[in-house]
């Protein structure tokens, strides 16, 4: 009995595909017990590390790798690049031929028989003969092959290669991003903790003035319009200085949050001091030219808008090749159980050109939507292309000193 008989007789197959479908977890339904649940699995994943919160020391090279590792954002950026990686996995798996393995039972409520009719008589030249069992078990085995399905498979693959640099310079972005956020708030905290404890005494010194100035009011020592001007003047110095002090107070929370820190942790910022005056000079009194050419090559937006005008000229590349006409193959082997039959097994082949007129007619649309795409990438590149630019000279113009 060949392997295409034996697969009848496989219970367990039917039974792996109930463990599969068991191992899928349920959707979560919102403001429930399950949403609950959830949430807090999120939290405690996020709160989850080897390290005690009491104290923690950073200097700005430590700050910015565990940015890195363990900012959230990043990590999100990291899995959507690994999953359009796999994507690109599934799609080149489509180029294969299709397998369809096939096993079951047929029955008729009476008996399959035939029988044949004298074309020149008219008369029946044959009795009525049984050629088919009432039941019987049949099975197949089939590959197929669609060429053109495979190449718009391998279309799709390199757009999908593509989407896997989009998505890597989404991540190179948020890195960069999460660099720089580490980077101003780790100094801002920094100037904090330095300047509490003297700023602390400047906002005492404010309120003590401003307590004196109304005693020397109120034994005429001075007049009330002196007095008042000049505690406006100190209020409104207070009330700049407790802005500037509590903005960057929240620096420190910031600072927590983009590095994945409970809110409840002390931080300790060891401040190292580093020359960085030759990189200063070089972005603010190098070559204009050159650094904008340096901006544009390296920037990870501009990057991924020339991704995505590939992946618009590959789309219009598909629209082409849909309209080709289709050569399907088909080789399967056979088994019915069938007794009447000389030869329980066979093979069967099959090859046929397919085209659609559908596809043929709606061709002009389709190509000319394409080539919208194709403009429509260009012009958000051209825009992100001016506003890079216009970026880079307002930040010089900021930086380098005045003529």
């Amino acid at each position: 009995m060949s392997i295409i008989n034996k697969v009848l007789f496989w219970p367990e197959m039917a039974l792996v595909a109930v463990l599969v479908a068991g191992c899928v977890r349920p959707t979560v339904q919102l403001d429930t017990s399950a949403h609950t649940e959830l949430l807090q699995e999120d939290r405690k994943i996020a709160q989850k590390d080897g390290i005690s919160y009491q104290i923690i020391e950073l200097t700005l090279e430590q700050a910015i790798e565990r940015g890195y590792e363990k900012n959230l954002d990043a990590r999100v950026a990291a899995l959507e690049e690994l999953s359009q990686q796999k994507n690109v996995t599934l799609a080149q798996l489509r180029t294969l031929p299709g397998v369809q393995l096939s096993g079951g039972y047929a029955g008729r409520s009476n008996d399959g028989a035939s029988s044949s009719e004298s074309i020149i008589t008219g008369q029946q030249s044959l009795e009525p003969s049984r050629s088919t069992e009432m039941s019987r078990r049949v099975a197949a085995l089939e590959v197929n092959w669609n060429l053109l399905d495979a190449a718009l498979a391998l279309a799709d693959a390199a757009k999908t290669n593509e989407e896997v640099g989009v998505a890597r310079e989404r991540y190179a972005k948020v890195i960069q991003n999460v660099e720089r956020d580490i980077y101003t708030a780790y100094w801002r905290v920094s100037a904090y903790q330095e300047s509490q404890e003297k700023v602390g005494q400047l906002l005492s010194e404010a309120r003590d003035q401003i307590e004196k100035l109304d005693f020397a009011a109120s034994k005429k020592l001075i007049s009330s319009d002196q007095a008042g001007n000049k505690m406006a003047l100190l209020v409104d110095r207070e009330r700049s200085l407790r802005d500037l002090h509590n903005q960057m107070h929240l620096a420190e929370v910031e600072l927590k949050s983009l590095l994945s820190l409970p809110m409840n942790a002390k931080l300790v910022l060891i401040t190292k001091s580093r020359d960085i005056s030759d990189d200063v000079s070089r972005l603010t009194m190098g070559d204009s030219t050159s650094l904008e050419w340096e901006a544009l090559h390296s920037r990870p937006e501009m990057r991924e808008e020339i991704l995505k005008k590939n992946i618009s000229i590959r789309d219009t590349h598909r629209e082409v090749y849909q309209t080709f006409p289709g050569l399907s193959l088909i080789h399967s082997r056979e088994y019915d159980s069938n007794k009447y039959l000389v030869d329980p097994n066979w093979a069967n082949f099959s090859a046929k050109i397919v085209q659609t007129i559908t596809g043929i007619i709606t061709l002009p649309d389709r190509y000319d939507a394409a080539k919208r795409k194709e403009a429509v990438a260009d012009a958000r590149r051209q825009a992100l292309n001016a506003a890079i630019i216009a970026q880079f000279h307002m930040a010089r113009s900021r930086n380098c000193p005045a003529p």
